[in-house]
């Protein structure tokens, strides 16, 4: 799958994102190890040691490849993920520690900055797919 994704992204059709992240051979380590384990407190450094780069290094060439910051990504997989375990109907307080708040408030304030809506009220009006 790996070098499927580098021979997509060598050949210009994968810009951008996750999956360009994925295809990238240093961002893919530190990728990885947010997708393994989102409830571990990354920071910058960690996840550049993962990556083998420098923090500044490691942050630009993150940026540049996927659009985002490493903790804007951060945040956006493990809300995403809280969102599939509330719709699981997990409470808020267990989703919460499962993917890396501290807190089910800590959790409540991320969706707001994201979706500028609560957990709960997500939860009333989502689609059914999720």
């Amino acid at each position: 799958m790996v070098r499927m994704l580098r021979h997509a992204q060598e050949r210009g059709q994968v810009s951008g994102g996750a999956l360009a992240g994925l295809a990238d051979p240093k961002l893919s380590k530190a990728l990885e190890s947010i997708h393994e384990d989102p409830a571990r407190g990354w920071d910058l450094t960690a996840l550049a040691e993962r990556a083998g780069m420098s923090r500044a290094r490691f942050a630009e060439h993150f940026r540049l490849v996927t659009g985002s910051t490493p903790a804007d990504y951060l945040a956006s997989w493990r809300l995403m993920l809280a969102q599939r375990l509330l719709a699981k109907g997990v409470p808020a307080k267990a989703a919460a520690l499962q993917v890396g708040y501290g807190s089910s408030s800590s959790l409540h304030r991320a969706f707001l900055r994201k979706f500028g809506t609560s957990p709960s009220d997500w939860l009333k009006h989502r689609s059914p797919e999720l």
